[in-house]
């Protein structure tokens, strides 16, 4: 798919904010691009990567081939679309041109969206794992960011972590631990970590989240 070709997709998603558009809005400001006044793109690599780019395009009603470009390591999945009010509406949340260096998190965002939008971003760009330490099953949850969006999240949540830097420009670490008993209690399998991280956040992060 080019970049000038208008794909049709449902526009007014993002009009009311619910729990699905905040966890799209997460995974657009940490590894969505906005390019102009207009045009949006979205993509993620691998397996597991592509079941967010479909659950993203289901979301949005997208009607359009999702695109695979081979890379060195694995396949990307990308979305394409264009629409002005769109872009509009995503700058609402800090979602904008050129956004890796200077994001910060959208103060106008519902603390119960909070979860759903931090599950999205993590999505996106964190990671989740079960680590052995000396035989010790440690589960681990990170994120990184600016250093402005970093503290932003972590002021937001019960258990506030001290991020560390890293050596890309503006580039912090997010870390929180806890055992492996409470990824399965949480009903996220050590082999489905990706797209079901959603309730790991709640769980471990303690973000309670009402969807009335």
């Amino acid at each position: 798919m080019t970049q000038g070709v208008r794909t049709k997709f449902d526009e007014s998603f993002f009009d009311v904010i619910g729990p699905s558009q905040a966890w799209v809005l997460g995974l657009l400001a940490s590894d969505g691009c906005i390019r102009g006044d207009r045009h949006i793109h979205f993509s993620q690599s691998g397996p597991e990567g592509l079941k967010i780019v479909e659950e993203v395009a289901r979301l949005l009603n997208y009607h359009a081939e999702i695109s695979h470009n081979k890379t060195v390591c694995q396949v990307q999945h990308r979305l394409w679309f264009t629409s002005r009010h769109v872009v509009e509406r995503l700058s609402d949340f800090n979602i904008v041109p050129q956004k890796s260096l200077v994001y910060r998190f959208p103060d106008n965002l519902s603390t119960n969206l909070v979860g759903s939008f931090a599950a999205g971003y993590t999505d996106g760009d964190g990671c989740v794992g079960v680590y052995n330490y000396g035989n010790v099953f440690t589960l681990m949850m990170s994120v990184v960011g600016t250093e402005q969006f970093v503290t932003q999240l972590t002021e937001r949540t019960p258990c506030p972590k001290r991020p560390r830097k890293l050596r890309a420009e503006n580039c912090w670490e997010l870390r929180w631990y806890g055992k492996k008993q409470s990824l399965l209690e949480s009903g996220c399998g050590v082999n489905h970590l990706y797209f079901q991280v959603e309730s790991f956040v709640y769980f471990v992060i303690g973000l309670m989240v009402d969807d009335q």
